[in-house]
């Protein structure tokens, strides 16, 4: 979905469990819907956009938890035994 809206290499893959048919929309799809379909390709937007901001979320949340992790982690030890300033 990233994809659909801006120019970029694919970064995601699915593996399935079952037998699955896939559907696929491509930014060209979207592009030409705006003009046929205006109003659905403005909800498929709206889901998007949904999404993605959800992603984003959730992306800065496990942001923040690393690094409160690394905050509370001690300083790694030094391999030739030599205290650290």
């Amino acid at each position: 979905e990233a994809t659909l809206l801006a120019p970029a290499r694919r970064t995601a893959s699915a593996r399935t469990l079952e037998e699955t048919e896939l559907v696929g929309l491509f930014r060209a799809d979207l592009l030409e819907a705006t003009k046929k379909h205006p109003s659905v390709t403005n909800a498929i937007l709206i889901s998007l956009a949904r999404i993605l901001s959800e992603r984003m979320q959730a992306a800065e949340m496990e942001i923040r938890q690393l690094r409160t992790a690394l905050r509370l982690s001690p300083p790694p030890a030094n391999p030739e035994g030599d205290e650290q300033p």
